[in-house]
């Protein structure tokens, strides 16, 4: 009989062992439903309805602009220092792009081309996967105070011609061969935050912070010239507007204050 007591009390022993302390999440809750807003001050370049400060289209109206991603996001504590997280985001921003198409009827040498000042609308459906440390040193234990967040990311991008402003190789023919550009395009990325949740009436909680996004094409990373020649070519047009997009899209979201309201669901 001893025997079995012995063995009992041992047990539980290395049980304990293997159990967390307590309960990992707040109250036993550990998933939060967070609706995020990521902006910045649009200053290198136009957003989707203000063609902003660095806009290279004619007319720029030089005024004050933000650039906003707009976020849904569940995230679910997995232990006392640790959570993962899936997001899933949109963005709408604005670029203008110069390019050419070759004449119709050719009245010029080799340089002769109808050349095109389009303003683009472009969209991004984003998906991101996140995990997060939670600070324990400075008093965080998840999902509540200060932490950080690795992230990998993917964009779907699509975009449409806004407004356009042609100027003919020859003033009397007012038609042109079409652009033929496919907005289409996916990136991805990796994504750093540094942010604290602040839980209220044990339900709903406030994420503040900010985010840095990279992509990974290195294409995106440098600034492009938008006033390269294209030689009138698809190829060229379509390498054109895929090399600046992606550089748009990065100036729009390389770095961002975030503000987040959420519910810890349960």
């Amino acid at each position: 009989m001893k025997n079995k007591h012995l063995l009992l009390v041992f047990t539980a022993i290395f049980l304990s062992f293997l159990s967390f302390s307590q309960i990992p999440g707040y109250l036993g809750k550990r998933f939060i439903v967070h609706g995020n807003i990521y902006s910045m001050v649009a200053i290198t370049g136009p957003t989707a309805a203000n063609k902003g400060w660095g806009s290279r289209y004619e007319e720029d109206t030089r005024s004050f602009a933000l650039s906003n991603r707009f976020e849904l996001q569940g995230e679910y504590v997995i232990s006392r220092q640790r959570s993962v997280s899936l997001g899933l985001s949109y963005l709408k921003t604005g670029m203008g792009l110069q390019v050419n198409t070759l004449p119709i009827i050719k009245n010029g040498g080799d340089g002769s081309f109808d050349r095109h000042s389009l303003f683009y609308n472009i969209r991004a459906l984003g998906v991101n996967l996140g995990i997060s440390r939670y600070n324990t040193r400075k008093g965080a234990l998840a999902p509540l105070g200060k932490h950080r967040t690795w992230s990998l990311w993917a964009n779907f991008v699509n975009g449409n011609i806004l407004d356009k402003l042609t100027y003919y190789n020859d003033s009397n023919i007012k038609t042109h061969e079409k652009i033929f550009i496919d907005p289409k395009f996916i990136r991805y990325g990796i994504g750093f935050s540094s942010h604290e949740n602040s839980i209220f009436f044990d339900k709903l909680v406030l994420n503040i912070g900010w985010q840095v996004n990279l992509p990974f094409s290195i294409l995106a990373i440098f600034p492009y010239n938008g006033n390269e020649d294209t030689n009138g070519t698809i190829a060229g047009n379509q390498a054109h507007y895929t090399a600046a997009a992606g550089y748009r899209l990065r100036q729009h979201d390389l770095f961002t204050m975030k503000i987040g309201f959420g519910y810890l669901a349960f």
